[in-house]
């Protein structure tokens, strides 16, 4: 992450999926160094970021150890994964669904178990 100018603001240094947010170590770090966090809410796993995009702002400025803990704690790659992405699985469920209605199929099972596991049935 890198500093973007005014209020301390960090923006992504790589671009790629934002696949984790370790919220308990960024609010350690916040109480640790005495600062407040804010992070970008409209920037949730899944989500693309591009270098550049702010993806939290700091009220103060940190020592170099902090900022190392916060950038560690939030990871950016080239996938999305299920752990922290909980609409990629239903995206995924979904698709499942979608294919099970194909005439080629024919399987009306697949849709109503997709969708019944959506609905936490």
């Amino acid at each position: 992450m890198r500093r973007t100018g005014g209020r301390d603001r960090r923006a992504g240094t790589e671009h790629g999926l934002l696949q984790h947010v370790d919220s308990g170590a960024l609010e350690a770090l916040a109480e640790a160094s005495d600062l407040v966090l804010h992070l970008a809410v409209a920037v949730l796993p899944g989500s693309f970021v591009h270098r550049g995009r702010i993806l939290l702002k700091i009220d103060d400025n940190p020592d170099a150890a902090t900022l190392a803990g916060i950038t560690k704690a939030v990871v950016i790659g080239d996938r999305r994964s299920f752990d922290d992405d909980p609409c990629f699985g239903i995206i995924v469920l979904s698709e499942v669904a979608s294919r099970g209605l194909s005439a080629a199929i024919n399987d009306p099972g697949t849709p109503i178990t997709s969708s019944a596991r959506k609905c936490g049935c």
